[in-house]
């Protein structure tokens, strides 16, 4: 069984290190936990007063967290179907949709829990994933505001995670000047304004924010220390959070054609195949495919290790040029990129290893 083994002590530094980076910039820290499904056993570990918040997009990962993770929750994607849920277990929505703030507002009113339904209304910001589009922000936050039981905490803003889109500092100064606007057309002072995405990293680091932006909200920075963005990793932080052991289960000198032999289709998962080597070649076959994490987001820890496939529950390398012997039996290692822990957190065939 593959195993992935995750290291609290990196995951710990970069969680401090982040949150330093937002104290020294007047920025509110929100980890962002859903990658890890928020696991109540992982926060309890890490015991980082950073902490005292998280997000997720799933309510049940955040009611998972009672009653051993003390935190606030706050939920980046509500749904019209699970509102009731929903409204039970977190305070903070963020979310573009007035109808449904009005009916989670409803429905957490219905609760008699006391506190009011607090909405991060999401704004487009480029991503072209969710969010109001600025002229009729006004509008929403109007309609929002009328409503009993619903505080109007503020604005949110997404990056990166759709269109791939690099924001500037033109771009946060845009957005501040219609924060502004919108104020000044409504008359309420929509106190927050949170911006998510890793991408931010080295505009803020390199030439700040707008004081206007008060939160930052980050999960790939502190389990990852990596810009998927920008793909490099950030120097400042830890990388080898995760680590990906699969077993080596055959190993075979195998003759790769250069060009097909025969008629050519789609592979398992539709795609065409292309062979990067051709001759005679050393190839492994591992215990662990698709199943658990995607080929593109696995990068061997050994050189001369190429993954050149992979099927459901089985993942291909060339070991040609491997610089030590590779046997069956071993295990290979590999760092684990986001889609990869993403996949790996849902899928039931694997061994979960935390430590230090």
């Amino acid at each position: 069984m593959a195993t992935l083994k995750l290291r609290l002590g990196p995951l710990r530094s970069n969680l401090e290190k982040v949150a330093e980076f937002c104290r020294a910039r007047n920025l509110d820290f929100l980890p962002v936990t859903k990658v890890i499904q928020s696991r109540p056993d992982i926060l309890k570990a890490l015991a980082h007063p950073s902490l005292r918040r998280v997000a997720d997009i799933h309510w049940r990962n955040l009611a998972a967290l009672e009653p051993s993770v003390h935190a606030g929750r706050a939920i980046l994607r509500p749904l019209f179907a699970e509102a009731e849920w929903q409204a039970r277990h977190a305070t903070t929505f963020f979310l573009s949709n007035s109808d449904l703030a009005l009916h989670l507002a409803r429905a957490r009113a219905s609760l008699r829990l006391g506190t009011p339904l607090r909405v991060m209304v999401m704004v487009e910001a480029g991503d072209l994933r969710d969010g109001v589009p600025w002229d009729e922000l006004p509008g929403v936050v109007r309609t929002l505001a009328a409503e009993p039981g619903l505080e109007m905490a503020g604005l949110a803003a997404n990056f990166g995670c759709l269109a791939g889109v690099v924001p500037d500092s033109g771009s946060l100064d845009r957005m501040a000047e219609s924060l502004k606007k919108v104020r000044r057309l409504t008359g309420h002072p929509l106190p927050a304004f949170s911006i998510g995405g890793t991408v931010v990293w080295d505009l803020l680091r390199d030439h700040g924010s707008p004081p206007e932006i008060t939160e930052l909200r980050l999960g790939e920075a502190v389990f990852f220390g990596r810009n998927t963005t920008l793909d490099r990793d950030i120097p400042e932080l830890a990388s080898d959070v995760f680590s990906m052991d699969l077993e080596v289960l055959e190993v075979w000198d195998k003759v790769v054609p250069s060009e097909p032999e025969g008629p050519m289709g789609l592979n398992a998962f539709g795609d065409r195949p292309v062979h990067i080597f051709s001759g005679r070649r050393r190839r492994a076959t591992l215990d662990g495919g698709e199943n658990i994490a995607p080929l593109r987001a696995l990068n061997p820890q050994a050189s001369g290790i190429v993954p050149v496939g992979a099927t459901h529950e089985y993942t291909v390398v060339d070991c040609t040029d491997a610089e030590e012997p590779v046997v069956p039996g071993m295990t290979m290692s590999f760092r684990p990129r986001y889609e990869s822990i993403v996949r790996c957190f849902l899928s039931p065939h694997l061994n979960l290893v935390v430590g230090e």
